[in-house]
């Protein structure tokens, strides 16, 4: 079978909720392409998957076979669950270094989430610093996660000099972005929020990493 026909196989599985064998055949997809395959349906999927234990091994296998073969996608989609200890384990610290690692090689959306942990301070200690640093290394990416939280420093004046303008660039390249998908993105509601509270001065006493 080729990659597409394991794809097209693989949907067919997951909508049965047949998951074991939906990701044996998602990865041979993966060796025959090198790609990761079907990772909105999978998505779809998740809640059911969460409830199972043996959906949840075959993911895990699954995503531990892609990352040991390099896909920076289920990398990042791992080091996620890491954190969030819905499919994984909570291991805040294992995710950490497999963000480290991925944005050593260059992947923007790793950087992004090292910058959003190290400013929220949610499980670790808040380190502008760092965050500012992850966000900075990133360069332009397609996520809002860099453009928010900049925006955000530079609003309050948390961990760079204080600058509205900066502050409003940084939202509006969210709120005025040509995606077609950036009302999918809680984001893009939480800038419209910040501007409005620029523009009528009401942002003091606000939570300022909200």
């Amino acid at each position: 079978m080729s990659a597409e026909e394991l794809y097209k196989s693989s949907v067919k599985l997951l909508n049965e909720q047949n998951y074991k064998n939906a990701f044996e055949n998602l990865q041979k997809a993966f060796d025959l392409s090198g790609r990761m395959w079907a990772s909105r349906e999978v998505w779809n999927c998740m809640p059911e998957i969460k409830e199972s234990d043996e959906a949840k091994l075959a993911y895990r296998e699954y995503l531990d076979y892609l990352v040991d073969h390099d896909s920076s996608e289920a990398g990042i989609i791992k080091a996620n669950e890491m954190l969030s200890g819905s499919v994984y384990p909570k291991d805040v610290d294992g995710a950490i270094k497999l963000y480290e690692r991925l944005a050593e090689r260059g992947e923007s959306l790793a950087a992004e989430m090292l910058g959003e942990i190290y400013f929220l301070g949610e499980d670790v200690k808040p380190d502008y610093a760092k965050a500012l640093q992850y966000f900075q290394s990133c360069g332009e990416t397609h996520s809002y996660i860099k453009r928010y939280y900049m925006g955000l420093m530079y609003m309050n004046g948390v961990g760079v000099e204080k600058d509205t303008a900066k502050a409003v660039e940084y939202f509006r390249g969210i709120v005025d972005s040509d995606d077609p998908w950036k009302t999918m993105d809680g984001l893009y509601y939480k800038a419209q929020e910040r501007l409005a509270e620029i523009d009528t001065g009401e942002a003091a006493g606000r939570n300022q990493k909200e």
